[in-house]
């Protein structure tokens, strides 16, 4: 399905983001260190020491919080990361707006008659079943009726409802199971 290869698409673009950050902060570590002084090996400001493969101690130490960051270059790695990974993906042209939770695109259009109605019924049976001040298995079952027709904010706003209300004492779950 398509939710699964854009979710894959996203996870690969990050891992190229975090591998050319890694790349980048490496090389930038390893021209430092290349450039500047041998770090101390005794007293206050001696970096601590690590072993090698061959045995041997080396200093090593954290880069310094003031040194700069050639970000141009470090911009130049993560673009061409990012144009690989958008090439390999084989799309024709990069996304305009990210995809929504379950991987579908943001819809901007207005919500359908369907979709208002199937609104106004989630709100009704929520409604309802908090004047009664309970939740029965047949208002969990309209409510799970109704619950694929919405979208998301729309699922969010009805779902916080009948939350609220279980949580603040105003309805009684009278379910055999789950709350729906």
């Amino acid at each position: 399905m398509n939710g699964g290869r854009t979710k894959a698409g996203r996870g690969a673009i990050a891992l190229v983001l975090v591998t050319a950050l890694g790349v980048a902060a490496g090389e930038w570590h390893g021209r430092r260190h290349a450039s500047s002084s041998p770090p101390a090996t005794e007293g206050p400001d001696a970096e601590p020491a690590t072993a090698t493969a061959a045995g041997n101690c080396e200093p090593r130490g954290a880069p310094a919080a003031n040194a700069a960051v050639d970000m141009d270059a470090l911009t130049a790695v993560v673009r061409r990361a990012v144009a690989e990974q958008f090439e390999a993906s084989g799309r024709k042209e990069p996304p305009t707006e990210a995809p929504d939770a379950h991987g579908r695109p943001p819809s901007k259009l207005a919500p359908t008659p369907e979709a208002v109605a199937a609104l106004a019924h989630g709100r009704t049976v929520v409604d309802t079943a908090r004047a009664q001040g309970r939740w029965t298995d047949d208002d969990a079952e309209a409510l799970r009726s109704v619950l694929p027709q919405l979208d998301d904010a729309s699922r969010d706003e009805v779902l916080q409802s009948l939350t609220k209300a279980v949580n603040l004492g105003e309805l009684t779950v009278e379910t055999r199971g789950r709350l729906l």
